[in-house]
């Protein structure tokens, strides 16, 4: 089974040790980054499940230069994938620096192997340490089985083959620990030799709660927050000087606390109690009240560390100190608060910004185009990891992130089958829907924006809100300025609505993930449908935009859209090509062009839309550097060189073309799309239908002419 393959049949176990799908990777803190301590040192943070999407090797060896002289590793992790975890492991012991490593919180299965790459050791005295043997989820017949089998026992003698190194027991004493998943607090993992020390400088890492459901012997959560810490013993110099008061040298800590307690009423009244109790002297009053100073910091921040430990707020811990309540009534505050508001992934609370859910969501989508073959400019991160799965694996995932329980959906026929055996709703609830569909969606705009549109310089694009007709505003309808005299008033020039107008239409498919597709890992008959639904939406915009250009249809003044009197079309004898002459009679007519007022409106022509036959010669009209009028000299400069863009579309017959005017300086043809969605949508709405999965294509568009002076026309005739 490929290394893929094998994170995959781990996924419903090792995945649920992460049940909080909101929460931040890494608890939100960078997996490497430069420590304080200099520019060669550089601090690992392993603070959530070990392999991909969260923490890699290649995570750690990319950012870790070759010349790092310090590394220093901080861990907090339930374990994970153990070809990931034995890679960072060899990384962190074959690197030339000094690794110090720091359990805080938690160090469990193939965590405990990156935990023992270090020099040296160190475990926060609220942490675990957890043993087990390695494990996983495979499909398949008997030789497979018994192969999984035969990998299985060579990971956990090279497993244990690490512990029995770091610790100096015999391999069959770490085995033994091993099959009983045997789970270590600090003092027993320094005892059993895997830890050198007691974690002492307390910083702010992050310590959460994972769900350890998979684990048989796991501790009580409780324990783990609330362990119990005995209340501090007095100072060894307090109770030397207290002695000299005359406490008894083997006092309990009690019967030394109550002395001291007289000792400093006894102070305050400044004389002998009637017990015989000494007032203290001033210096050592000045070092008990610094003792008390040190050990109220010491109180507050043992609070504060365990507020944060929890995912609570700085308040709540501001609440406790003030209460004046000791660090182990704190805990059982602590706790009681956070089983009520947190979640059961722990310290994370929702955060705005992208959360894992989404990055999976993109990941997926790029890794599904990819392995179809389409264009991604920037793909989203771990989408190359996600390229080699199948779409049955995909839809188990998105499956799992919605608290489904797949481990009895070990192949792609299963998962088809729950799929299609579910109502809409309970699907909808999963992220799988929206992953193809969005799939759907690229592989259909990618193809609709790469399909040829030869109309779109000539035509101007706008927004409709509805399906009712849009009128446009004719500039030939455009009031012309006024003299105005001195201290004379301005009149309003009204634009009015001109008569010419259109409305939008719905054009639609279904697109459709079957049964079959899934059992067959189809991906490319999936993203083949909409591919080909792209360009025919491209191609149905293009039919409709020519055929205002061919059919000639009746303006809104009664008149064709291309007729003599408007002094925009002309005919041509059979066979005759788009001669210099024929073109300057048409930009000559155009220029000629008058408004409603009878102004001239001076029309430059900037569009030649001609038939393919005509495109060859069309091209040399408008580049040659001479004339190619019969007659003229060599010599003779083309005056249509450079002063059109030639535009060749199939739709057009034979000896026709156009000459259209620049849309922005007039309304030539005018193309609407619903609500400003340039190109076909899938629809969100999912809905079943039989064995298929099925997504709406709207293309909701439409197109008018929206002035007819703005273009002219020569037909050929015969």
């Amino acid at each position: 089974m490929s290394k893929k393959k094998r994170l995959f049949a781990l996924a419903p176990e090792i995945l649920a040790l992460r049940s909080d799908n909101k929460a931040k990777k890494n608890m939100g803190k960078e997996i490497v980054s430069q420590s304080e301590g200099g520019h060669d040192e550089y601090d690992l943070k392993l603070f959530d499940i070990v392999g991909w999407p969260w923490i890699t090797a290649r995570n750690v060896s990319e950012k870790i230069p070759k010349d790092a002289k310090k590394i220093n590793v901080y861990i907090n992790s339930p374990g994970g994938e153990v070809f990931e975890g034995m890679a960072i492991y060899s990384f962190l012991k074959n690197h030339s620096a000094e690794v110090n490593v720091y359990i805080y919180g938690l160090a469990a299965s193939i965590a405990t192997i990156i935990a023992l790459a270090g020099s040296k050791t160190y475990i926060d005295d609220t942490a675990f340490f957890m043993i087990h043997d390695p494990w996983c989820y495979t499909e398949g017949n008997a030789d497979s089985l018994i192969k999984e089998v035969e990998l299985l026992r060579s990971l956990e003698n090279t497993i244990s083959d690490v512990y029995s190194g770091k610790t100096g027991k015999t391999k069959e004493e770490i085995l033994d620990l091993m099959h009983q998943e045997t789970w270590f607090n600090a003092e027993e993992a320094i005892e059993a030799g895997f830890v050198d020390d007691l974690y002492k400088n307390k910083e702010d890492f992050p310590k959460d709660f994972y769900n350890l459901k998979s684990f048989k012997n796991k501790p009580d959560r409780k324990k783990v927050l609330n362990k119990k810490k005995e209340d501090a013993k007095l100072n060894p110099t307090i109770r030397k000087m207290l002695e000299e008061y005359g406490l008894k040298p083997d006092a309990t800590e009690d019967e030394a606390k109550n002395f001291l307690s007289k000792l400093l009423e006894q102070s305050k009244k400044g004389n002998k109690g009637d017990d015989g109790v000494k007032t203290l002297r001033e210096a050592d009053l000045l070092t008990i009240k610094l003792q008390a100073i040190e050990e109220e910091k010491e109180r507050q921040k043992a609070i504060r560390r365990f507020v944060n430990s929890a995912g609570l707020e700085n308040s709540f811990a501001d609440e406790l100190i003030e209460q004046n309540l000791t660090v182990n009534e704190a805990s059982s505050k602590i706790f009681e608060k956070m089983e009520k508001e947190n979640p059961v992934h722990g310290s994370h609370r929702i955060e705005t910004g992208e959360s894992e859910q989404e990055k999976f969501k993109a990941a997926a989508i790029d890794g599904l185009l990819l392995r179809a073959g389409k264009k991604v400019e920037k793909p989203a991160p771990g989408s190359e990891n996600l390229q080699g799965y199948e779409m049955s694996a995909i839809i188990r995932e998105a499956l799992r992130r919605a608290n489904v329980d797949v481990s009895n959906l070990n192949s792609r026929r299963m998962i088809a089958d729950y799929v299609f055996s579910r109502p809409m709703g309970s699907m909808t609830t999963s992220d799988f829907p929206e992953i193809f569909r969005d799939v759907a969606s690229k592989s259909l705009q990618q193809a609709y924006k790469e399909y040829p549109a030869t109309w779109e310089p000539f035509v101007n694009k706008t927004t409709a809100n509805d399906f009712k007709e849009i009128y446009g505003v004719s500039l030939s309808e455009a009031p012309a300025l006024e003299l105005v005299n001195e201290a004379g008033e301005y009149t309003e020039g009204a634009l009015k609505e001109g008569k010419n107008s259109y409305r939008i239409a719905k054009y639609g498919k279904i697109l459709s993930l079957s049964w079959e597709m899934i059992v067959n890992d189809d991906l490319r008959a999936f993203t083949k449908l909409p591919t080909l639904l792209g360009n025919a939406a491209r191609r149905k915009e293009s039919d409709l935009v020519y055929d205002l250009l061919l059919s000639n249809p009746t303006m809104g003044d009664g008149k064709k859209l291309f007729a003599a009197s408007r002094n925009n079309y002309v005919t041509s004898p059979t066979g005759e090509e788009i001669t210099s002459e024929t073109l300057q009679a048409a930009k000559l007519a155009m220029r000629k062009q008058k408004g409603k007022n009878g102004a001239y409106l001076d029309i430059t022509t900037k569009y030649l839309v001609v038939a393919l036959d005509l495109e060859f010669h069309a091209q040399l009209l408008l580049t040659a550097a001479s004339s190619l009028e019969t007659g003229k000299n060599a010599g003779v400069p083309n005056p249509f060189r450079n002063s059109m863009v030639l535009i060749a579309d199939p739709r057009i017959p034979d000896g026709n073309w156009f000459c259209i005017a620049d849309p922005v300086v007039i309304d030539t043809i005018e193309v609407a799309y619903l609500d400003g969605n340039n190109g076909p949508m899938v629809s969100e709405n999912v809905a079943f239908k039989t064995d298929t999965l099925n997504w709406k294509v709207r293309h909701p568009f439409g197109c008018g002419a929206m002035e007819a002076i703005s273009m002219y026309k020569n037909e050929k005739t015969g």
